[in-house]
């Protein structure tokens, strides 16, 4: 008896280590991402600082590209990309974008391969934001939304598994007022007849919708994994900067912080099909991702993570998900 009420302990204050260990440090640090820096192709020598999303905006829409080994995906995904934004620009002389692809601490050709699609464009248009080690899908996301310029700014993979023209649709959900406004328009593969998958991601997106609602603390979203989101700018900087989940159910965190400031989300039914040469691990992605989720809820619920306003001062805590 005495042994298995050693071991209990022994249990409980490991798990309890682990889910404390976290200070209540804000997640965001100005100077990592101040620190970020793009290459001129045209002058490899020179490099320049990214923008902050704290500035104002400077272009209409910002596309994210998070990019992991990504050599072979990478270019047909940023090549119907440019041909669908240039399009919208002949259409609408005013509308004015940004690529940014963000390299996860590739070990292959990534970058280069990045650069030959769109490093003729120019740096105005096309950039590439380099992390140092593979930090995570999240981390990467994150960093490319910290350093955008765009009114609104878009989340899409780097395999090009959704549509992209699809990117109208969240755009008209938003409706035409959206500037200065918080709203998040997500794509959805909820509705199976529009995407082409196979049976075993299939029952995995139900059991992890399934475990979202019931864990996760995100309510009444059908599809949280898609790799395509938009955000308003006003809606990024209050999400961002709250992001503590750099890899697995980060797209989680997202819609439960945004919930927590009663930001509006709409779900828009978007054109999906598996792409060949998925990195994904379909019972490591369940395992890792549970645990996300359990360590996330635990550390808001025990007030380890806050919600931080970094639209007032980077120190306010948002008390009970007031939107200020």
């Amino acid at each position: 008896m005495l042994l298995w009420f050693i071991v209990a302990v022994s249990v409980c204050l490991f798990i309890a280590y682990y889910y404390l260990r976290d200070t209540r440090k804000p997640p965001f640090i100005a100077s990592e991402v101040q620190a970020y820096t793009f290459i001129d192709p045209a002058d490899p020598s020179k490099s320049y600082p990214f923008p902050s999303l704290f500035s104002p905006a400077e272009k209409s829409l910002s596309v994210i590209v998070p990019a992991y080994n990504e050599e072979k995906r990478l270019p047909k995904m940023l090549e119907e990309t440019i041909k669908s934004l240039e399009a919208r620009t002949r259409r609408s002389p005013s509308f004015s974008w940004e690529i940014i692809v963000v390299d996860d601490g590739s070990r292959d050709g990534t970058v280069e391969a990045a650069y030959h699609c769109g490093g003729y464009l120019g740096t105005d248009k096309f950039r590439v934001l380099r992390l140092s080690k593979n930090s995570g899908k999240g981390a990467a996301v994150k960093s490319g939304m910290l350093s955008s310029r765009g009114e609104l700014l878009l989340m899409a993979d780097a395999d090009g598994a959704t549509y992209f023209e699809d990117y109208l649709k969240l755009e008209r959900k938003l409706g035409t007022e959206y500037k200065e406004k918080a709203i998040i328009a997500i794509g959805s593969r909820a509705q199976l007849e529009q995407a082409e998958r196979s049976f075993i991601r299939k029952l995995f997106m139900w059991g992890f919708h399934w475990y979202v609602n019931l864990i996760g603390g995100v309510q009444h979203i059908h599809d949280t994994q898609c790799g395509f989101k938009l955000f308003t700018r006003e809606a990024a900087r209050l999400v961002f900067p709250n992001q503590h989940l750099a890899r697995w159910a980060f797209d989680v965190e997202l819609l439960y912080v945004a919930q927590q400031y009663s930001i509006p989300i709409y779900e828009v039914a978007v054109k999906w099909s598996e792409v060949p040469g998925s990195k994904l691990h379909i019972w490591k992605a369940v395992l890792n991702m549970s645990r996300d989720l359990l360590n996330m809820r635990c550390k808001y619920w025990l007030g380890i993570w806050c919600l931080y306003n970094y639209r007032a001062t980077e120190n306010s805590v948002v008390k009970n998900g007031a939107y200020q």
